[in-house]
């Protein structure tokens, strides 16, 4: 279904309506008999590319108007202009306040801000993070001052609401995107949970966040949303994992713009404490995933040395590649699988578009082949070849870094162009096998539907749990027991709120830890609840092995509560033979050249079935292409499982 980006409402009913009318059902009916809707969704992620939220106004503490405390030219100013920034005279430190906050300044600023064209206010004073004191009381007088009919539409935001951490600049920089995304956020997710009500559906809608878990509308944070696509494709890639029983996967979502590459590593995917959005650092715990430009919009172009290049410009969905026949002039991965013989311009999506092949053929020819004195076709290999070489070196590159070696990982590969370039790469990444995914283009959505609720708890302090006195190491155990009780009872508190008992909640908790000197890593701690030296010893080891002293900086714990999960069917398996699903036979050029080649309709496949390259395999979201030497087998599940012959498929 097309987006409708003037009110998303419409285009979410509009994919509920035409689910139910699969089932031959009204949506009021298919709604009343469902139990969990989970949402996600890119507005957050297209508010900061097209910079298109409100105009904020910020409060910080004085002195700190230009840095809001990093350093000048720090990325901020592409979400609150200079003048919409003002100082409080005020002072909060270590052990508390130091010069107190006069209200009426504060007020006073809020004022002027408004009449400055302010439609959200951030309030981010330094050292709020020891006490929060001043930013309450801002909000306090500002709720007294201003009741809702007046100013309902100015949300003022604390720092200290999304996070206590002790840097000021990334809690600021943190709270500033968050209000950047916060307007629409909040328009589109409240309304939809309404819609969702008027048509009979009685629960909570439920939205996806990009640290792998789901919340109601009224416990997710604007920030939450970013990014969460590609975290459901992880958490997809971790259901996938577990499936097949593999404890190291590469997950490759391959669109039309870009590439995201995951990883699970000995059964889990990691998660990004720190992440940078737009540059800027933000408390925000998320998926680890890698994005880089390599997806069917990639423009091909020619260096100054007479080589292919591939990427990393987009020509995006608008123009897009020259075949979407929208105005693109640019060669791109998509125009060079058209004369390849992958895509049928009259098949693409399942005849749901149609492409222009003779616009492939000139943007190829004028800004690649006749440079190159080529032919079309060769040009279009080495359009391929080049952007299947990159994301098989760049994901090599990732492995490297994992310590890891590429062969011990199997292959994921989803994405409207994954299946078609999967071989490729594997085969440049020296990774023979490979699991394809039946709905390829909307695998991000079935990742979703693993999800369960969770919520993120977040505490930092330096607490030396492990510590040398006299020659004998003393345990904090009375400290460390205060946080994570504090954490829980906060977990228990809002996970309630959900639905979920204090006997259906699952809790993990990850700590930052390392020695006084630095070298601090993520660990896992098995300790869920109160612990005495010996359970402190023991995580203070896997910590820091042997005797040395541990500080623990950061708490992270996860609430969990199990909600219902969509699993895949397993099919009676039948005969390897595919000649039912065969279509035609088209002339695809290989890297010997052009070569009649069977085509075959995945939807027609059977469990068991085996197709063997050179063959293409076209469905409704994307088309399979296996080159000689790679054969696919429809497995139990109807994935499609692709081995490799070791020095063949390459190319």
């Amino acid at each position: 279904m097309p987006t409708t980006p003037h009110d998303l409402t419409v285009c979410l009913v509009d994919v509920i309506e035409k689910g139910a009318g699969l089932f031959g059902l009204p949506k009021e009916e298919l709604l009343g008999g469902t139990d969990v809707i989970r949402y996600s969704t890119t507005v957050g992620t297209n508010a900061i590319i097209q910079r298109s939220g409100p105009k904020l106004g910020v409060l910080v503490t004085k002195g700190h108007e230009r840095d809001l405390y990093g350093v000048e030219g720090n990325g901020l100013d592409v979400f609150v202009a200079e003048d919409m920034v003002i100082g409080l005279d005020e002072e909060v430190g270590i052990e508390g306040v130091v010069r107190s906050l006069d209200v009426n300044e504060a007020l006073h600023a809020i004022e002027t801000l408004i009449d400055r064209g302010a439609r959200t206010i951030v309030v981010s004073l330094r050292n709020a993070s020891y006490d929060p004191v001043h930013e309450r009381a801002v909000k306090n007088a500002f709720e007294l001052e201003y009741q809702p009919h007046y100013l309902g539409i100015v949300p003022l935001i604390l720092s200290t609401d999304l996070s206590r951490r002790r840097d000021d600049f990334k809690r600021t920089a943190t709270t500033l995107i968050n209000a950047y995304l916060h307007r629409d956020m909040v328009k589109y997710l409240y309304r939809g949970d309404e819609e969702l009500r008027r048509a009979w559906y009685d629960r909570p809608l439920l939205i996806t966040h990009s640290s792998g878990g789901t919340a109601r509308v009224a416990k997710t944070t604007a920030l939450n949303t970013y990014n969460s696509g590609p975290a459901a494709g992880m958490l997809g890639s971790a259901r996938i994992a577990q499936l097949y029983g593999l404890g190291n996967l590469v997950s490759t979502d391959m669109g039309g713009t870009s590439m995201d590459i995951g990883f699970i590593v000995d059964g889990a995917y990691d998660y990004e404490i720190e992440p940078e959005i737009e540059g800027v650092p933000v408390y925000l715990p998320m998926i680890q995933v890698t994005t880089i430009g390599a997806g069917g919009g990639s423009i091909a172009w020619v260096d100054s040395s007479g080589e292919v290049q591939v990427g990393p410009q987009s020509a995006g969905a608008q123009p897009g590649p020259a075949a979407f026949d929208l105005g693109g002039m640019e060669p791109t991965v998509t125009d060079a699988d058209i004369i390849l013989g992958y895509i049928d311009p009259d098949n693409f999506l399942g005849g749901a578009m149609k492409l222009d092949r003779q616009k492939a053929v000139k943007a190829i020819a004028d800004r690649i082949a006749g440079p190159l004195s080529l032919s079309v076709e060769e040009a279009a290999l080495r359009i391929k070849e080049k952007v299947d070489g990159n994301i098989g070196a760049r994901i090599a590159r990732e492995v490297e870094a994992l310590g890891r070696r590429a062969e011990d990982f199997a292959l994921l590969a989803y994405g409207g162009a994954g299946a078609t370039h999967c071989c490729g790469y594997a085969s440049a990444l020296g990774v023979d096998r490979i699991i394809t995914f039946p709905y390829s283009a909307v695998f991000s959505a079935f990742g979703s539907s693993t999800a369960d609720v969770v919520h993120h708890y977040t505490h930092t302090e330096p607490l030396a749990a492990r510590s040398r006195s006299q020659g004998v190491h003393a345990f904090e155990t009375g400290r460390f027991n205060a946080i994570i009780g504090d954490l829980r009872a906060r977990a228990l508190h809002d996970i309630r709120g959900e639905g979920f008992g204090a006997d259906e909640v699952t809790f993990e908790l990850d700590l930052i830890a390392g020695t006084p000197d630095g070298n601090a890593r993520l660990v896992r701690s098995p300790l869920l609840d109160f612990a005495g030296e010996e359970e402190l010893r023991t995580v203070c080891d896997a910590c820091v092995p042997g005797a040395g002293d541990v500080v623990f900086d950061t708490f992270m714990l996860r609430a969990r509560g199990t909600i219902p999960h969509w699993n895949m069917q397993a099919w009676e398996l039948g005969p390897e033979d595919p000649s039912a699903a065969l279509k035609t036979e088209r002339p695809v050029y290989w890297a010997g050249g052009l070569r009649d080649t069977k085509v075959y309709d995945y939807e027609r496949l059977q469990a068991g079935n085996v197709v063997h390259g050179p063959a293409v395999i076209e469905s409704d979201s994307t088309t399979y292409v296996l080159p000689e030497g790679a054969g696919l087998t429809v497995d139990r599940y109807r994935n499609g499982i692709i081995e490799i012959a070791r020095g063949g498929g390459a190319r």
